[in-house]
């Protein structure tokens, strides 16, 4: 599993967080499969209330994570974040072509794109099957 830590510098922020490893409340992350079918069990208590996430500046990336068990209004979460926060990107998976040799565990495979939203308007996702995307807008 891996969480993003803010600083932009791009790809290189990525987290290992281990075994033992700890996820903050509202942090985002991603873990790869051993690549096969695998059922995951996620456990532990649902968060509710407000909750407050690392300090981001102008020009870097953070990838956030619902800690709440529904679903967020997204505008509603830029309003209330107008401040610091003024575009969401949402990653949309399609597949993956096999790239380096291990299908899933290489970003040049991906096949997929980012739908945008900010307060104003959004887009969604175009992604064309076998024309991979950039992983990064």
């Amino acid at each position: 599993m891996y969480t993003y830590a803010p600083a932009s510098n791009g790809r290189v922020n990525w987290a290992h967080k281990y075994k033992n490893g700890t996820i903050k409340k509202g942090e985002g992350y991603t873990f790869k499969g051993p690549g096969r079918n695998q059922n995951y069990t996620f456990v532990g208590t649902p968060n509710d209330g407000e909750f407050n996430t690392t300090q981001i500046n102008a020009g870097e990336s953070y990838l956030i994570g619902n800690p709440f068990p529904s679903a967020l209004n997204a505008r509603k979460f830029l309003t209330d974040n107008s401040e610091t926060i003024s575009t969401l990107y949402f990653w949309q998976h399609v597949a993956e072509t096999e790239a380096s040799g291990t299908a899933g565990h290489n970003f040049g495979g991906y096949i997929g794109g980012y739908a945008a939203q900010n307060i104003s308007m959004a887009t969604k996702v175009k992604t064309e099957r076998n024309k991979p995307r950039k992983l990064h807008p």
